[in-house]
């Protein structure tokens, strides 16, 4: 009788493990009541770059708006401040600008498509414009403790005699304008587009940390100040449905991908994996992951990884009893504030959560 007790329970055990191994990784999650900041009013993505958005030290929210070439700024009633930069190509002028970064002492701004940095100081002067080398499309310049800056855009030694798929993903400029060196491992590609494309990357800074997401490929990276790796990671491994949605929507649709050759030879087709990433002070990773309308998840999500790169719990916005279905872009000011921009209810709106 114990004997057929004992093969009883390791039936039920086995039929229990195999079970648990159908259903895949498990994944952590937490539901988050968003507070709403700014109602930004019916506006389509694509007229605002609602992920290119920061939040300064006396609370007022900076919006890229690429249709208007310029820097829009508000308080947190909603009130409007002022329009930083116009379009132009004179000393005030932005043109087809990219990236936004708000420090503490100046704006950064990519600008001319990313061929060139722009800083602004609060008031709206600027306050210089260095070329550099044509970027990828690129969306993140970020300024370290010692006014370094770094971005998204490629360097190439004049000295070095190589291919695009050897230079590095991102430079590191110093505070007097003059490149000091590259950094970083890109994706290497077939031909120069798919090269400009595929290596357009988010950036955060940490601490004496430069961190990373691909805009178009699902890694996320990190690099001390020194150019040394800290960790590489490839967000299929971890099993997220969200990725696997938009892996199984570029291999349906037949999209681009670094390593095959190109549909068209003048254009990428790919899907976008990251919408914006930002780090904490104590260094934990928060990733926004793409959505489309067509996901049948329903629900934008935000992934949170340690200071190593470790997958830690999915994260689910609510305003009320509705999922926030769409996030784009994310910010976490020094004070520890997380915000975001997000869409419900057929409305955009910035919130912290």
């Amino acid at each position: 009788m114990k004997e057929l007790k004992r093969i009883i329970c390791f039936g039920i055990y086995i039929a229990a493990f195999s079970y648990s191994q159908n259903q895949g990784p498990r994944h952590p999650e937490r539901y988050i009541q968003v507070q709403p900041v700014l109602n930004l009013g019916k506006i389509q993505p694509s007229i605002s770059r609602f992920d290119q958005f920061s939040v300064d030290k006396e609370d007022h929210v900076y919006f890229l708006e690429a249709g208007k070439h310029g820097i829009l700024e508000y308080d947190q009633t909603g009130k409007f401040i002022k329009q930083i930069g116009r379009i132009g190509q004179d000393q005030e002028g932005l043109y087809q600008p990219r990236g936004l970064y708000v420090g503490n002492q100046r704006i950064l701004v990519l600008n001319k498509a990313g061929k060139s940095i722009k800083a602004f100081s609060f008031e709206g002067h600027c306050l210089f414009e260095w070329d550099i080398e044509k970027s990828y499309i690129s969306d993140s310049p970020i300024e370290d403790a010692d006014g370094n800056i770094w971005a998204n855009v490629r360097y190439r030694d004049p000295e070095q005699k190589d291919t695009f798929n050897d230079y590095p993903l991102i430079t590191l400029i110093g505070p007097d304008g003059v490149i000091k060196r590259g950094v970083g491992k890109i994706i290497p590609c077939r031909n120069l587009v798919q090269y400009r494309v595929f290596n357009s990357c988010f950036l955060a800074i940490s601490g004496r940390k430069i961190l990373g997401g691909f805009k178009y490929f699902p890694i996320i990276f990190a690099y001390d100040l020194q150019g040394n790796e800290i960790f590489r990671k490839d967000l299929r491994e971890f099993g997220l449905p969200e990725i696997q949605w938009l892996e199984n929507k570029a291999r349906e649709k037949g999209f681009d991908r670094p390593e095959t050759p190109p549909k068209k030879e003048f254009g990428v087709q790919t899907v976008i994996y990251c919408r914006g990433i930002s780090v904490d002070k104590n260094g934990h990773i928060y990733h926004v992951v793409n959505q489309y309308q067509d996901n049948n998840l329903g629900r934008g999500v935000i992934i949170h990884f340690d200071p190593l790169g470790n997958f830690l719990e999915k994260i689910f916005l609510k305003k009320g009893n509705a999922d926030v279905g769409i996030i784009m872009g994310i910010w976490i000011d020094p004070k520890g504030r997380r915000f975001a921009v997000g869409y419900e209810n057929k409305n955009w709106f910035l919130f912290n959560f």
